[in-house]
């Protein structure tokens, strides 16, 4: 419960900063305001639903709490600036990058510092049993290969934040590197999914070997934001 306040806490902010600073599609700031709340923060009783879901070791992650906590990673991609912004930035870390990445879109990847829990940690925000026998077919996507080698990496992290991950992405052809605020994987066969089915297989896979404490998770094990 604590780094779910946390990240309320951070969304809150971003949300002061978002309305102060742009207005927000500022053709209707009111409407604005109350479709943000209603979207990205949760209320006493959903909140409530959500422990109560917890304790009893049901699936919490079907709670509104919990749903609207995954949506705050997109809040500042849905965000379009309307003018200048006159005031600090106070709001979740974009990935800084000089390099153009328009093939990234728009779902920013998650940053455990603020939001998420790193690879070695992965009990952070999801049950600890993901790093269990059971924990391929409890958390993964159900192919084999897939849940095999994503697993493969998380339980040979498992609390070593030092620990060298392999990661990979599919990235369009000419594309070398991995960069800070990219979305990676541990599993290579996930990453060629991906190419066939986001890039119509014009792609090709990158791979870097990282620390584990780079990687951040928002609750799926097998993808995570790489975060320098």
């Amino acid at each position: 419960m604590g780094l779910l306040d946390s990240v309320i806490e951070a969304a809150k902010q971003q949300y002061q900063t978002t309305k102060r600073g742009f207005g927000l599609l500022a053709s209707n700031p009111q409407q604005f305001a109350q479709e943000a709340t209603s979207r990205y923060f949760p209320t006493k009783e959903e909140e409530a639903q959500f422990a109560q879901a917890q304790a009893a070791g049901g699936d919490y992650m079907q709670t509104p709490y919990y749903q609207k906590v995954m949506n705050l990673s997109q809040f500042q991609g849905s965000i379009k600036p309307t003018g200048l912004l006159n005031v600090p930035a106070q709001s979740l870390p974009e990935p800084v990058n000089a390099k153009p990445l328009d093939y990234r879109g728009s779902h920013t990847p998650p940053n455990a510092k603020v939001y998420g829990a790193t690879i070695d940690n992965l009990g952070g925000i999801m049950p600890t049993d993901v790093y269990s026998s059971k924990g391929a077919n409890l958390y993964g996507i159900g192919n084999r290969e897939i849940d095999s080698q994503w697993f493969s990496a998380a339980y040979k992290a498992k609390g070593k934040p030092d620990a060298d991950v392999t990661v990979y992405r599919a990235v369009p052809k000419g594309v070398k590197d991995i960069n800070n605020g990219d979305w990676v994987t541990t599993s290579k066969k996930y990453a060629q999914d991906h190419g066939e089915n986001t890039l119509n297989g014009e792609y090709e896979i990158v791979s870097k070997k990282v620390k584990a404490k780079t990687l951040s998770s928002e609750g799926y094990p097998y993808e995570f934001g790489y975060n320098e």
